[in-house]
């Protein structure tokens, strides 16, 4: 989590002054963290459970 802030802020902050471009570029990087994270933690989650089931 501390990557994709850090990594926001990095690139957020070296854009041009440009606000469509800013704009663009939160909408964008917000959709890309939050597909990673959910397709990632779904599976996750469902293989821990399957687990815990299990037992």
């Amino acid at each position: 989590m501390v990557l994709f802030i850090g990594g926001f802020f990095k690139i957020f902050f070296n854009l041009p002054p440009n606000l469509f471009i800013k704009i663009f570029f939160l909408i964008i990087y917000t959709w890309c963290t939050v597909g990673i994270n959910v397709n990632f933690m779904i599976p996750l989650i469902s293989l821990i459970d399957q687990k815990i089931v299990k037992k």
